[in-house]
């Protein structure tokens, strides 16, 4: 055998193989999957993206709320310097001086 009979034998080999039942309707379901599908590779990226998003957003809001309760248990604990420093409310027969610092 030459080599033109080989790399025929070769082509016919392997076109053989593609153009097999299986081969192509295993190609046929990768290309439905990967891309007709209604969960296919982008909306499973989309997907995780947004979930990726909304961890980021709960591990913020998560230190907000810790925030807010350290904040609370401040102004229960003191609650008179809280109201004077933001109310300024004063007892009967006090004076109250606002001194503003300019920056």
């Amino acid at each position: 055998m030459n080599i033109r009979d080989r790399i025929k034998a070769i082509k016919w080999k392997s076109t053989k193989v593609w153009l097999n039942k299986y081969t192509i309707a295993l190609v046929a379901f990768l290309v439905w999957v990967l891309i007709f599908d209604k969960y296919n590779v982008s909306s499973h990226r989309y997907l995780n993206q947004k979930i990726d998003k909304l961890h980021e957003d709960q591990l913020s809001y998560s230190e907000k709320i810790e925030e807010t309760r350290k904040q609370l248990n401040h102004i229960v604990r003191y609650k008179e310097k809280y109201a004077r420093e933001r109310y300024f409310m004063h007892k009967p027969n006090e004076e109250i001086v606002v001194i503003k610092k300019e920056e």
